[in-house]
């Protein structure tokens, strides 16, 4: 009697491992879906309950207008923000380059500084030159007459140049 394996003995095993990880698979797929799952538009539907109890945070511009904290007695603060609706970034909230309100202040009381990104990074959220945008928002181009004479590169702050609260005027205003 041969003690040796047969030679098609790692096939067989290949096929129970097979046989096994999609029984697996199948039971897995199972248990790990939530009951909630809505299979039509692939989403959980009990995630949106959830959202809805967490508390916001983000407040829109009205939150820095009406504020105590941005009233007037911050000169500078007050500016910017009469000048913000003149430029073309005027649908903007002011949460979309400072980072969101809760993270600024919570229970009316100021927990941090405004992010002021000192960077291109936040510019290029919108102003990346990616594939597939519609050309209606300006996108950064190393070849401009302008960048490319001045050797600017995505890198670079583009508040150096660029107000970002007026980058420029409304065409209808």
């Amino acid at each position: 009697m041969s003690t040796r394996p047969s030679p098609r003995a790692h096939i067989y095993r290949l096929i129970v491992i097979l046989v096994a990880a999609l029984a697996v698979i199948g039971w897995g797929g199972q248990a790990l879906v939530p009951d909630t799952w809505d299979s039509d538009n692939w989403y959980r539907k009990a995630a949106l309950v959830e959202l809805a109890q967490r508390p916001p945070l983000h407040g829109g511009n009205m939150s820095c207008e009406t504020s105590s904290c941005h009233d007037g007695s911050d000169e500078q603060h007050a500016k910017r923000l009469a000048e913000l609706p003149k430029g073309t970034h005027y649908g903007l909230a002011c949460e979309s380059c400072h980072g969101p309100l809760a993270s600024h202040v919570e229970n009316g009381r100021k927990t941090a500084d405004a992010r002021i990104m000192r960077t291109g990074e936040a510019c290029l959220t919108c102003h990346a030159n990616l594939l597939g945008r519609d050309g209606k928002v300006g996108q950064f181009s190393s070849e401009h007459p302008i960048h490319k004479a001045m050797q600017v590169t995505e890198a670079k702050y583009c508040g150096q140049c660029h107000n970002p609260h007026l980058p420029k005027p409304r065409k209808n205003q």
